[in-house]
């Protein structure tokens, strides 16, 4: 195991053996992957200033064969003001319960492996279900679980409201898919935890 590895397995462990007092449930794309994150790694990429020229040069080296990188995924770029924020709550001593579908092709291992080298040092405690249900009711049948009794504090970060806001109301913090996490959504993120604090 990399040095990088046995850290991740520190905290992993080291969150375990905490009481979970505040929690986030996490979205990634739209949240820490912005649209404007992705256009500028495109951009850089490709050596255009404006992402309509990046996707002509994409287009041409589709067609000649040449090598076309995916910006998508856990490929993607996290937008460096999400990753503060984030951070910032972690050591703050929030865990965090990714909802994003990365978690369909992801383990929490190789999940954390990916935010470390892309500088995102947030604990992942866990993962909701991956399952027919809306994401908002995922979240509440996890909260239901035995690990989640101690839970004080939580809230959802998400960009998209269907099928969540309905489930977990007013502790839903909406992104703007374009710029992601962004300071006014962190402050609502505070105050939702704070709120609920015993």
């Amino acid at each position: 195991m990399t040095g990088m590895q046995l850290k991740v397995i520190a905290k992993r462990m080291k969150a375990l053996d905490k009481v979970i007092n505040k929690l986030v449930f996490l979205d990634m794309d739209g949240v820490v992957v912005s649209n404007k994150t992705n256009d500028q790694a495109i951009c850089a990429w490709y050596g255009t200033s404006t992402v309509e020229e990046a996707y002509k040069l994409r287009e041409i080296r589709k067609k000649g064969g040449l090598y076309v990188p995916k910006f998508m995924g856990t490929n993607s770029s996290f937008d460096p003001a999400a990753v503060k924020y984030l951070n910032t709550l972690a050591n703050m001593g929030v865990q965090f319960v990714v909802t994003s579908t990365w978690r369909e092709t992801q383990t929490i291992q190789s999940l954390s492996d990916i935010f470390e080298m892309k500088g995102l040092h947030i604990p992942i405690y866990s993962f909701t279900n991956v399952d027919s249900h809306e994401r908002g009711q995922q979240i509440l049948n996890w909260l239901e679980r035995a690990e989640a009794r101690n839970t004080t504090a939580w809230c959802v970060v998400d960009d998209e409201s269907y099928g969540i806001a309905n489930h977990v109301g007013d502790k839903l913090v909406l992104t703007n898919p374009d710029i992601g996490l962004n300071e006014e959504a962190y402050q609502r993120i505070c105050e939702i935890l704070e709120q609920q604090e015993p």
